[in-house]
């Protein structure tokens, strides 16, 4: 009882501390934004990556396209990490959203003010961020499936998992048999309309 209390007692002061960094604007830790490099627990600039930061924010706003941004990314070997490994979508995403380049950080759900460089302006920043919120709007799926998880394939017992399929002219929505999704040859049913089920 006495070192779980004791445990408690730790990771309440942990946390204490780091809200206390954060208020202060100093960095709390954890993987290293690229454009930036650690020097005595501090965010310093990255001269050669940081030029890469600004690129990509600047090449997402010219082009409004995520897929080509990663395009250039990867183009102009732009790494990831300590492994240095290439550019990913999740990775760009996470850039993209990052209050850093601007002088701001986020903990625990709030915003404040970084004590590191910005590397952007706010106002590409907030460009970015239009056109990011654009794509998220348009990648959502406009429905819901109230037979998610309620209805099984007849032919192998398989829950029916929300599938949908883009056509030229509208969006066609399914329930697709899950063995089909991990093996399109597991199951003879390979999926159901789902308003007709409906």
């Amino acid at each position: 009882t006495f070192a779980q209390f004791e445990r408690e007692i730790i990771v309440e002061r942990t946390r204490d501390k780091k809200l206390q960094r954060a208020e202060k604007g100093l960095w709390n830790g954890g993987s290293v934004p690229i454009g930036y490099k650690r020097e005595g627990g501090k965010l310093l600039v990255d001269k050669e990556k940081s030029k890469r930061i600004k690129e990509i924010f600047e090449t997402f706003v010219l082009t409004g396209s995520i897929a080509r941004t990663l395009d250039f990314a990867r183009a102009n070997n732009i790494k990831t990490g300590r492994k240095n490994l290439p550019m990913s979508m999740s990775t760009l995403w996470n850039i993209l959203r990052n209050p850093r380049y601007i002088g701001y950080m986020k903990y625990s759900g709030k915003i404040y003010k970084a004590d590191n460089e910005p590397l952007i302006s706010e106002e590409l920043f907030e460009q970015a961020k239009h056109l990011r919120n654009k794509k998220i709007i348009k990648q959502r799926l406009y429905r819901e499936y109230p037979l998610a998880r309620l209805i099984a394939c007849s032919e192998c017992g398989s829950n029916m998992t929300p599938s949908f399929a883009n056509k030229p002219t509208r969006r066609y929505y399914y329930y697709k048999c899950y063995k089909v999704v991990r093996d399109s040859k597991a199951c003879g049913l390979k999926g159901v309309n789902a308003e007709r089920v409906e």
